[in-house]
């Protein structure tokens, strides 16, 4: 797989793409270009992001946030210098449709399966099921623990061992400090819109999956899919689906995230994906 450029995460990656298209980033990198490869964010500098409210898939209403472009170009360098860990973090889930792929002439800097080819995807995966539980993490990004980075990384107790931004063991202290700066030292929430957001939802995501995997047998792997924090999981009965419901509860738990119970369902799976236009 390709691995992301600075330049391109800086001008194609920073903007929420639902901002209209007056607001762009072509010269944003232009300021960075002539910079050292080294990290700016220092323990001093501090940022709050800019936030304004939009309208996302379904209608409702979702705040998105800018944080200063020198976090953005910290954060882009962390993802290029260690792409080859990173793509190991993603690797651990069998089940994510939204590990970013770097496509040339792409729109944006990092692509993921698009809605369109879930409901395709979802009955390819979970159609000999007779049951689909479907969740997802309540408040995703606004609720992501930033301590929770590194534990993704490179382990939970090798992190609480090692707090050092500049460690060279525990490297995910370094993405962990860019985004608490840029946001006031505040350790609950990253910025919703960007890809950099995206790509580190998808570290924690992963680990979560692996968790989830982790709390069976190995002839029993649950099958589920999932896209950034939606979770479709199959199963061959409601007692199984209950199963799993506790099980990525408690995997979500481990990195201080929770469930959205409101929209956690168990259907019949014909019934689910007969919603979608498609027959089992």
């Amino acid at each position: 797989m390709d691995a992301p450029a600075v330049e391109d995460l800086m001008v194609k990656g920073y903007l929420p793409d639902n901002l209209p298209p007056v607001f762009h980033s072509f010269n944003l990198f232009e300021t960075y270009r002539q910079r050292p490869i080294s990290y700016l964010v220092t323990s001093q500098m501090k940022g709050r992001p800019s936030t304004y409210s939009a309208s996302k898939r379904g209608g409702q209403r979702r705040v998105f946030s800018l944080s200063h472009p020198i976090f953005q170009f910290d954060a882009a360098q962390f993802f290029v210098r260690h792409w080859p860990s990173v793509l190991a973090a993603y690797a651990r889930s069998t089940g994510s449709l939204s590990v970013p792929k770097f496509v040339a002439g792409s729109v944006r800097a990092a692509r993921i399966t698009p809605h369109s080819e879930l409901p395709s995807r979802r009955l390819k995966r979970l159609g000999k099921f007779r049951y689909c539980l479907v969740t997802d993490v309540s408040r995703c990004f606004p609720s992501i623990y930033t301590h929770s980075i590194p534990w993704a990384i490179n382990g939970k107790q090798a992190s609480k061992i090692d707090r050092n931004i500049a460690s060279a063991t525990v490297f995910g202290n370094r993405l962990d400090f860019i985004l608490r700066q840029s946001q006031d030292g505040q350790t609950i929430g990253i910025g919703v819109g960007s890809d950099i957001s995206r790509m580190t939802a998808e570290i924690i995501l992963s680990a979560v999956d692996e968790s989830f995997c982790g709390r069976y047998g190995p002839k029993s792997k649950p099958v589920f899919l999932r896209h950034v924090d939606d979770y479709w999981i199959g199963a061959d009965s409601l007692d199984e689906a209950e199963r799993h419901l506790s099980n990525i509860r408690g995997a979500l738990s481990e990195f201080q995230l929770d469930l959205n119970e409101l929209k956690t369902r168990t259907f019949p799976c014909s019934k689910f994906l007969a919603k979608h236009g498609l027959k089992t």
